[in-house]
């Protein structure tokens, strides 16, 4: 039997924050990628699972289909975690973590490490 699940993916984009008192761990912002684990045409559509703040909402959950997984816009890295064995349950997992809003320690990696 031939396993062709998708593949989960943590990813990395440059964050654009300055400044604070550890700009080091605001150098990135992290992610999930999902993408089928055959990549051999040349664009792999795919989906990004991430958070985003906002002046005005604050942390705000977002999914986005992607064209192409293997190369968004800005990314830097992802690395490939795990083979995924339910896509829906994985779903309801990324989309029920908490959001936790003013908290200037908590991060898009912290709802990384969360989920």
């Amino acid at each position: 039997m031939v396993s062709n699940k998708n593949r989960l993916y943590i990813a990395l984009y440059p964050s654009g924050a300055t400044g604070g008192a550890t700009p080091e761990e605001r150098q990135y912002h992290w992610g999930f990628l999902v993408g089928p684990k055959a990549e051999k045409s040349k664009e792999v559509p795919g989906t990004r699972y991430h958070v985003k703040n906002s002046i005005v909402t604050g942390w705000n959950y977002e999914e986005l289909s992607l064209r192409d997984v293997q190369n968004t816009t800005t990314l830097l890295a992802r690395l490939l975690i795990a083979k995924i064995e339910d896509d829906e349950r994985l779903k309801e997992v990324f989309r029920t973590t908490p959001l936790v809003q003013n908290d200037p320690n908590w991060r898009c990696r912290t709802w990384v490490e969360q989920v």
